[in-house]
């Protein structure tokens, strides 16, 4: 699939994630790849205008969690504290803030909330996109 491709790449070269694709480089690559995108969705009951904004969708998802990905990683480097470093620090505050009875419905998640990985929640938020989209296509006669 497309989306899990281009996660990879950006992974791959995560200096992709700088370029504004909002004006894109017109070249063979950015061809080729709008074309296999909307190559994927002939046929189905979507309109031209829906076709490039499922694949701006897909697309906002995968660079988002690409660059979130990509800073968290990068974070140890740039600030010379470690994520667990990070963390251990911040326990006090959260507990506290946890216990203030401010915050009820975080103080009411799981100790494994955040626990998913990069991959586990790129897998989870993908399906619920392609979810919706299958919801909007079986709403809609087969063409």
């Amino acid at each position: 699939m497309v989306a899990r491709g281009s996660y990879q790449m950006y992974l791959r070269h995560p200096w992709l994630l700088q370029i504004n694709w909002t004006r894109p480089v017109m070249g063979p690559n950015t061809l080729a790849s709008v074309e296999v995108f909307v190559r994927g969705l002939a046929g189905l009951p979507v309109t031209d205008q829906e076709k490039i904004s499922i694949m701006i969708m897909v697309d906002g998802f995968v660079t988002g969690l690409a660059r979130q990905r990509v800073q968290q990683a990068a974070l140890p480097d740039e600030t010379g504290v470690t994520d667990d470093e990070f963390w251990r620090n911040h326990i006090p505050v959260l507990s506290k803030a946890m216990t203030s009875g401010s915050y009820p419905a975080m103080a009411a998640l799981s100790e494994d909330a955040f626990s998913l990985g990069w991959d586990e929640t790129f897998e989870f938020g993908l399906q619920r996109l392609l979810d919706g989209i299958a919801s909007l296509l079986s709403s809609r006669p087969a063409l």
